[in-house]
């Protein structure tokens, strides 16, 4: 007998099964007075209909429980685009971008205007503009991690930062180059993390969400960090230098341990996989 509240469940979703073997168990396959089983990606098997709800609620309270550092790196980029909006002679730029609604099309305009800017200035092989170099060669990489997040503040608020860090490189010269300097390690990383972006593509396992949200979380931190150096820090330069680089190993420690669990995920799916049902 076909369980409305499961088919439901199954419809709304976000993810389906990654093979269709476990989609046929979850649709046909059910013992005599028990409801069908659910395709778990964060087990990597089948459970029921309440563990699975269960799982759901589980992952979005620890997606939830970054929101404050997102808000509090929202309100600093609003603080730092306030800043950068004042020329020297007190005038305004004009600014229609929403950091907080921000995509990685609009960091990629930004990466575009402020290369062509610095294409003319004698300097143009400073820090500043390695990593406007580094954010653009490695979009692709730093575009396929961003879309793994989930919906809502989440890429945005990433994107809301690169945007903001490339666009005052052509607007404020006197930000500290150690700042760029350091983000420019960001693509870099995100470049060598591929097999775990393909990974993650196929198995959300409950293991390597948690390894992504450390890793979302390292990097949200280092952003946060960057943009209290462009309103004004009360911390010596040298203290400030040596916590953003101590930001960015971190960023790569975590970038290694998601690359590490994936090849374990790969190893616990193919297992699975060779069970017979």
């Amino acid at each position: 007998m076909e369980d409305p509240q499961a088919k439901l469940f199954l419809t709304a979703r976000d993810r389906h099964p990654p093979n269709e073997a476990a989609r046929c168990i979850e649709n046909n396959i059910a013992l005599p007075g028990q409801p069908l089983p659910v395709f778990s990606e964060r087990a990597n098997g089948f459970v029921s209909l309440e563990e699975a709800r269960q799982e759901q609620e589980d992952s979005a309270t620890k997606w939830k429980e970054i929101q404050e550092e997102i808000e509090a790196l929202s309100q600093l980029m609003e603080q730092v685009q306030r800043k950068l909006d004042q020329t020297q002679t007190g005038q305004k730029y004009s600014i229609k971008v929403d950091l907080r609604q921000c995509n990685w099309k609009v960091v990629l305009g930004e990466v575009e205007k402020t290369a062509q800017i610095w294409r003319g200035r004698p300097n143009k092989q400073s820090k500043i503009m390695v990593f406007v170099d580094k954010v653009g060669r490695h979009s692709e990489a730093l575009e396929m991690w961003l879309a793994l997040l989930p919906t809502g503040d989440y890429g945005s608020s990433i994107c809301g930062a690169f945007k903001l860090i490339i666009g005052a490189a052509g607007r404020y010269t006197k930000v500290e180059e150690s700042v760029y300097e350091a983000m420019s390690e960001i693509p870099i990383i995100m470049e060598r993390t591929k097999r775990y972006v393909d990974m993650y593509r196929q198995m959300r396992d409950q293991f390597l969400e948690q390894r992504t949200i450390e890793l979302f979380r390292a990097i949200l931190t280092c952003f946060t960090r960057s943009c209290r150096k462009f309103i004004g820090s009360l911390m010596q330069q040298v203290e400030y230098k040596e916590q953003l680089f101590q930001g960015v190993a971190v960023i790569k420690a975590f970038a290694q341990a998601v690359n590490d669990e994936a090849s374990q995920c790969q190893t616990r799916m193919v297992t699975t996989d060779s069970k017979p049902l």
